[in-house]
């Protein structure tokens, strides 16, 4: 075992994250990241989605601060706005606002761009992770099964070798490892597609304190076959980040549209709260044509001193806000067992152990998407029975606030999905429900 340099492609969350992890265990690790990184919030060309709306769940919160002690504080200090979502989100979904009630289960909201720049400050002050901005990754260098490194270009250099012990892939959706792994005779990464075709479109906008908003956010979510959902997040600086995302090609309204649109749903609340806010920046669009699973783990065949992480096993859909929680949850796997395993030789086990996480986030994002009868793709199990039940546990949060607060506990990832499925809890259900 040889633990000398880990290199590290891309240098978003995923990869800040590890490269704290890999410093424990290697005496250097590099960062290759090809966007030049300012020394301030910013929206970098290669995450072209971090200006939409994020939400950092608690447990990926709580992985966070368990790498990073005191940083929780470092992002309210940079603005980030700390909120109860059993309390402080005003959701109107199936006919109704949820019924609010303090859980304890706080969350951070802010731009994303907050939140990376925050994490990269205090990975700098890491003393043997280096980062390579405006450093281009080129190719992996293998020798005999094994990856030997990586050739790479800078902004103003000539292809050049780094030699490593170990590389990690972190470059997300985008990865290029699966057509690498095709062109050096590899086995095929088997892939899944959900066609979801989902629009979102996200500005600025200033932030009314207490009256109408009350520090809340505020969602709208559509009830199938409606399309078009709104989400009011506030996040630093007083601002407010409004998204409005529209399913299977629907466009979402932006401006006076918008506006529009807010006033003809069934609860004022929204459009009062929009029209009483100044627009304080263009809306940005970004899409997702469809969620993406790759299966590393039936591959009968991979190269040593080489792992992949984050976004590039499973893009989820965004609007379930589960990306960096997963992210971190895969981090936190790699941690345990790089403590027993050699690094560079335990892809097998590491596939294994990941696609629990995997899982986890892809089926429940999986049942959401087929609301939708235009969805397209491997339908999970029994998905007509299960959302008809999930239908019912959100109109039973609409009157009871025990079943909200469940219902965030599980969202949060805090509690399994099965909680859901309790007979004390279905029972609760039900009573809600019978009620006027």
């Amino acid at each position: 075992m040889n633990n000398k340099t880990a290199i590290i492609l891309g240098g978003g969350i995923s990869g800040l994250l590890v490269s704290k992890v890999l410093s424990k265990k290697y005496e250097k690790v590099i960062i290759i990241e090809k966007d030049k990184l300012e020394d301030k919030p910013q929206v970098r060309q290669g995450q072209s989605h971090a200006g939409q709306f994020h939400v950092l769940l608690l447990r990926g919160l709580n992985t966070l601060e368990h790498y990073f002690k005191g940083i929780t504080g470092e992002l309210k200090e940079g603005g980030a706005v700390e909120l109860d979502l059993g309390n402080g989100a005003y959701w109107y979904s199936y006919g109704g606002v949820k019924q609010n009630k303090i859980t304890g289960i706080n969350t951070l909201l802010s731009s994303r761009k907050i939140i990376d720049y925050t994490l990269r400050k205090r990975v700098e002050k890491i003393p043997n992770v280096q980062i390579l901005d405006k450093t281009k990754y080129i190719d992996l260098i293998e020798e005999n099964g094994t990856i030997k490194g990586v050739k790479v270009k800078g902004e103003n250099t000539e292809e050049y070798e780094i030699k490593s012990d170990l590389v990690i892939d972190a470059t997300g959706r985008g990865s290029l490892t699966p057509k690498w792994l095709e062109n050096h005779n590899y086995p095929k990464v088997e892939e899944e597609r959900t066609l979801v075709n989902i629009t979102y479109k996200t500005a600025i906008y200033s932030r009314l304190e207490g009256g109408l908003q009350d520090g809340k956010m505020l969602m709208y979510s559509p009830t199938s076959p409606e399309k078009i959902g709104v989400v009011i997040q506030p996040i630093e600086n007083n601002q407010n980040l409004v998204c409005v995302a529209g399913w299977h090609k629907a466009d979402p309204p932006t401006d006076e549209d918008l506006l529009e649109f807010l006033k003809q749903l069934p609860d004022e609340r929204f459009y009062k709260v929009l029209s009483a806010c100044k627009k304080e920046s263009d809306f940005v669009t970004y899409k997702v044509p469809y969620c993406l699973r790759r299966y590393f783990e039936k591959l009968s065949d991979f190269p040593k001193g080489f792992l992949p992480i984050g976004d590039v096993f499973c893009n989820l859909n965004p609007a379930h806000g589960q990306g960096i929680t997963s992210a971190c949850l895969q981090v936190e796997i790699l941690e345990e067992l790089i403590k027993k395993h050699d690094p560079a030789n335990m892809s097998e086990i590491y596939f294994k152990r990941i696609v629990k996480v995997l899982d986890e986030c892809w089926n429940a994002s999986a049942y959401e998407n087929f609301r939708y009868e235009e969805t397209i793709g491997i339908k999970p199990k029994a998905v007509n029975l299960v959302n008809k039940y999930m239908v019912a546990i959100h109109k039973a949060a609409n009157k009871d606030a025990s079943v909200y607060a469940e219902l965030v506990k599980v969202s949060v990832m805090i509690k399994p999905a099965m909680n859901l499925f309790s007979p004390p809890f279905m029972w609760k259900v039900f009573a809600a429900n019978m009620r006027k």
